[in-house]
């Protein structure tokens, strides 16, 4: 029994500092995932930096020296992704829909299908609005699209965490629909501000 004994506590002695090692190897690459803010991203970077990790197709036509544009499926649904930069810092980025239906209301069965995945990443919203600008198709759910479509319907749902403003929403006007997931850093909004400031100063 005291062989036994001893036994056990020498295979612990040499499991636990493999078991220490795991637990900090699992607390590290929790970290490293919170310091993404948007796909791989982490605000602040440069477009070079952005253009070297992103794994979508670049579309350089697209593209500006404050924008770079990329391509790709997002859940099923084709997406432009646009990162956009003030002072070569990324401050905000955006997923927009490409997707074209004939049915209208395909792209509101889009709209809560990845409604339904960001509630599942980043919990209950903080806010979850449906804005009737007009009554005419309210009572009419197959013409919602349409009253998206021409600007009498819209929608907007909004997350927050420590560093990110995330915003999905699903407007339209003159027949066409903008289906946006954007995403911007809290911290560097003071860059976003400023530059719309000098905006409006600039066209005064």
């Amino acid at each position: 029994m005291r062989n036994i004994n001893y036994l056990l506590s020498l295979l612990y002695i040499l499991l636990q500092p493999l078991y220490l090692l795991a637990q900090i190897d699992d607390a590290t690459s929790v970290s490293n995932q919170s310091d993404k803010h948007f796909r791989n991203a982490t605000w602040g970077e440069s477009p070079n930096i952005i253009i070297n990790n992103e794994t979508s197709e670049y579309i350089e036509g697209a593209s500006t020296e404050d924008q770079k544009v990329f391509s790709d499926n997002i859940s099923g649904v084709p997406m432009w992704i646009a990162y956009h930069f003030i002072q070569d810092k990324l401050t905000n980025a955006r997923y927009m829909s490409s997707a074209e239906h004939t049915n209208k209301n395909d792209h509101l069965n889009e709209f809560e299908f990845l409604k339904k995945n960001l509630i599942q990443k980043y919990g209950v919203p903080k806010r979850d609005e449906t804005l009737w600008l007009d009554d005419l198709f309210r009572d009419k759910h197959s013409k919602w699209g349409l009253a998206v479509s021409v600007g009498q319907l819209a929608y907007l749902v909004m997350w927050e965490t420590d560093d990110t403003e995330i915003y999905l929403t699903l407007s339209g006007d003159n027949y066409k629909i903008k289906l946006l997931i954007s995403y911007s850093s809290k911290k560097l909004k003071y860059l976003s501000d400023e530059k719309k400031k000098k905006s409006i100063e600039d066209q005064l």
